[in-house]
């Protein structure tokens, strides 16, 4: 399967290239400097995502730290959502790269889609999560409805900030969201390190939903910046 995929990718290579040998060169190095800042934001992101659940077994034990899982598992369902929208807008946007007024439409009309349906998602887990804890995991883990309801907040906005970083990743720069989620990898790192002994779970979810308010804010930021939007029309 992997040999398959470099095949296709050196035959893709080929035809953009023109069958010039300089022009190919060109063009495999600006494939691999962006692929490489394009990946490392997505890992680093993965990171952001996965500090709560390691700090808090670090401070606590393996009986709340799978508890708190179950809260983190629950909530991110959500990015489905986000992810699913972002496969087929992406490559759309990077056609639209000579067409920025269509672009400027798309991208907001979009994450305010993503940003409604999130939230009734959200909603809908809001009422069904006692139940489905309670029946498919036991009572032992409804104390991690409070951190169901402090995560919230957090996955509709970064749900929508997600959208934002498509559109920044489009215009052939997406080193702006791997610095973005270096920073916030950090902010996140040391609110989970100074809630979790206080707060335990519930610590983490605060630290988590504030990093992501933190992220969405820092990507609005460098959208608007990029795309001459206003906030308001966003």
């Amino acid at each position: 399967m992997s040999l398959a995929f470099v095949v296709k990718g050196v035959v893709v290579v080929w035809k953009q290239s023109e069958r010039s040998s300089s022009n190919a060169l060109r063009f495999v190095k600006k494939a691999i400097n962006y692929g490489f800042k394009a990946n490392l934001g997505p890992i680093t992101q993965f990171l952001n995502y996965k500090a709560d659940i390691f700090i808090l077994n670090l401070f606590t034990n393996v009986a709340i730290t799978g508890t708190y899982v179950v809260a983190v598992n629950l909530t991110e369902k959500v990015f489905l959502i986000s992810a699913a929208v972002s496969t087929i807008l992406f490559p759309r946007l990077s056609q639209l790269s000579s067409d920025e007024t269509s672009r400027k439409e798309l991208t907001p009309f979009v994450s305010r889609w993503v940003f409604v349906l999130s939230t009734i998602a959200t909603l809908a887990l809001a009422l069904i999560a006692y139940p489905v804890i309670k029946y498919l995991f036991g009572v032992e883990y409804l104390s991690c409805l409070s951190s169901i309801f402090i995560l919230i907040p957090g996955i509709i906005i970064l749900s929508t900030a997600k959208i934002w970083a498509n559109d920044i990743a489009a215009r052939g720069m997406p080193e702006i969201n791997m610095y973005i989620s270096i920073v916030t990898l950090i902010i996140n790192v040391i609110g989970n390190i100074i809630l979790i002994p206080e707060l335990g779970m519930n610590g983490a979810a605060l630290a988590t939903t504030f990093t992501y308010f933190v992220c969405s804010g820092l990507t609005l930021k460098y959208y608007a910046t990029l795309s001459k939007n206003t906030y308001s029309s966003v």
